[in-house]
């Protein structure tokens, strides 16, 4: 990532205050980047541990304490409190997350990696369970699952997770996958039961929103985080990624699909976006300044709507009776 971005985690905990030392233990072995940190506890312990803990190379900038409710809670007001305090990356953190070494560099640098693919990457995160592949590269994989234990968004990708905040079921998770990229995710024990219609988390809708506008969710080739309070392969139905196999040519299918949907999505949004500013300029410019406006916004949209599959044989025959 380029230099002189200001990059801050919302850090979420609630009591367990032995976990939290061991994950911060293996946070700060990196620095760059500012903690704000979320609490729900409610034990004294817990309670006081924000205010004794001391890093070294990690920045604590604000404690919150007293958000309960539940995870879904804690996520959304941090990375509302991310936002608020004009960070440019705006990441997750949970406190049963212990990382290896150099995790920092490496989370920033799976950015770039998509870009040089032609990737617009919104999310990244160094915990890669091999159920939640969507499409392996060389050095990374493409994910339709993140999860919300450690992940780095873009700022507009986490104001994208917050404008349509929901839990999906399974088959519409399944359903968009399948219909945009031909991945079969049936094969996954999430989405082979017979419940299609049962309620997910809510971190499972984080990837298929971003897609939708444009955004790829990438993880680490291998992964560098692990959950230290759980068994993978019992309560994920996975394994880590440990190293980086070889893409298959059913891999290299799906990863050109992603690009090219994703690359359309942000056309499209794009052509809405200049759609809208030519509304607004309409009705809030001074009359004067009308007809001007709208000219320039027009010559711009058709450029955007050229793009655009399909649109320009439509627009060529729209000019025929105009």
């Amino acid at each position: 990532m380029p230099y002189g971005l200001r990059i801050g985690f919302a850090f979420s905990t609630k009591d367990r205050v032995e976990f939290t030392r061991r994950s911060l233990a293996s946070i700060d072995t990196d620095e760059g980047f500012d903690l704000v940190w979320v609490d729900g506890s409610v034990t004294p312990e817990g309670r006081r541990l924000p205010h004794e803990v001391r890093l070294r190379n990690a920045r604590i900038v604000r404690v919150y304490q007293g958000i309960g409710g539940g995870p879904d809670i804690a996520i959304r007001f941090g990375l509302r409190r991310l936002i608020d305090l004009d960070y440019d990356l705006c990441g997750l953190i949970e406190n049963d997350i212990v990382f290896e070494p150099g995790w920092f560099a490496s989370l920033t640098a799976l950015f770039e990696r998509g870009a040089r693919d032609g990737l617009r990457v919104g999310a990244a995160t160094l915990r890669t369970f091999a159920s939640r592949v969507l499409f392996y590269r060389s050095d990374y994989a493409g994910l339709y699952n993140l999860g919300a234990g450690v992940v780095l968004l873009t700022r507009e990708a986490a104001k994208t997770i917050l404008a349509a905040y929901n839990c999906p079921t399974a088959r519409e998770v399944g359903n968009f996958f399948s219909h945009n990229f031909g991945a079969d995710l049936t094969v996954h024990q999430e989405f082979g039961e017979k419940r299609p219609h049962r309620r997910l988390s809510g971190d499972w809708g984080y990837a298929q929103q971003l897609y939708k506008y444009g955004f790829v969710s990438v993880g680490s080739l291998p992964t560098m985080a692990r959950n230290f309070d759980l068994d993978a392969e019992r309560m994920a139905h996975s394994k880590y990624v440990t190293e980086a196999p070889a893409p298959t040519a059913e891999d290299e299918a799906i990863f050109k699909r992603v690009r090219d949907y994703t690359q359309t999505r942000r056309r499209v949004l794009f052509v809405r976006r200049d759609i809208l500013l030519g509304l607004r300029y309409i009705v809030t410019a001074p009359y004067w300044n009308v007809v001007f406006r709208s000219a320039h916004l027009w010559r711009r949209l058709k450029r955007r709507l050229k793009k655009v599959p399909y649109v320009e044989t439509v627009y060529r025959r729209v000019r025929r009776f105009v």
